[in-house]
């Protein structure tokens, strides 16, 4: 089953009681690791190149580790997001981070939502029934990809969702990428959420 945010007035609570927060003139949904706009989310594989992920965050893991198949390997078969992630993020691990992976990491995650909500419908029709409304991503411990817990991250997963929602709009419902090719419209998409790449705020997880 699906956990969709819900509203009282102009303001959006997430699962898990988060405090609301002043959105401005928009509606605004703040996004937890329940939800099906998180990577996170389990149930909803993505076909990339030739294989199947079990969730987008195996994938994007997973690619931190180019030229060390086993480890990429051993991401891909965790039984849990979770699980996938830890291997990513572990300190042991971070000497063999691909040399370009700050430079990568935007591209890669555009590239795992592009399979994620267009291979799967349930994911899909969830994110455009968010048209018109400001995606957060709610992460304490993310100020890149989420908001810091506190409004003040970069927000670049909901700000890429916006981006991704308004291109399938104009594809239609038929459209589905198949995990092959796609580098232009991947950097396309990338181009938009990042139009002005700042360095300095290159500290994904």
């Amino acid at each position: 089953e699906l956990t969709v945010p819900h509203y009282v007035g102009l303001y959006c609570y997430c699962p898990g009681a988060l405090p609301p927060y002043p959105p401005g003139d928009r509606p605004t949904i703040w996004f937890t690791a329940e939800d099906v706009l998180s990577n996170f989310c389990p149930g909803h594989p993505v076909r990339i190149a030739g294989k199947v992920w079990p969730t987008s965050e195996h994938y994007y893991q997973s690619r931190k580790f180019a030229g060390h198949l086993e480890l990429q390997e051993q991401i891909r078969q965790q039984p849990t997001c979770k699980q996938a992630a830890a291997i990513g993020r572990h300190p042991d691990n971070q000497h063999k981070f691909a040399p370009s992976w700050d430079e990568d990491k935007n591209s890669v995650m555009i590239t795992a939502l592009l399979a994620k909500f267009t291979q799967n419908e349930a994911c899909r029709s969830q994110l455009l029934n968010t048209h018109g409304k400001v995606l957060m991503e709610y992460s304490e411990k993310d100020k890149y990809w989420g908001d810091a817990g506190d409004f003040r991250g970069s927000n670049y997963l909901g700000k890429a969702l916006m981006i991704l929602r308004d291109h399938l709009m104009a594809r239609g419902p038929e459209y589905v990428w198949d995990g092959d090719g796609g580098e232009a419209e991947i950097a396309a998409l990338v181009a938009r959420t990042w139009p002005q790449a700042r360095g300095a705020e290159a500290q994904g997880r």
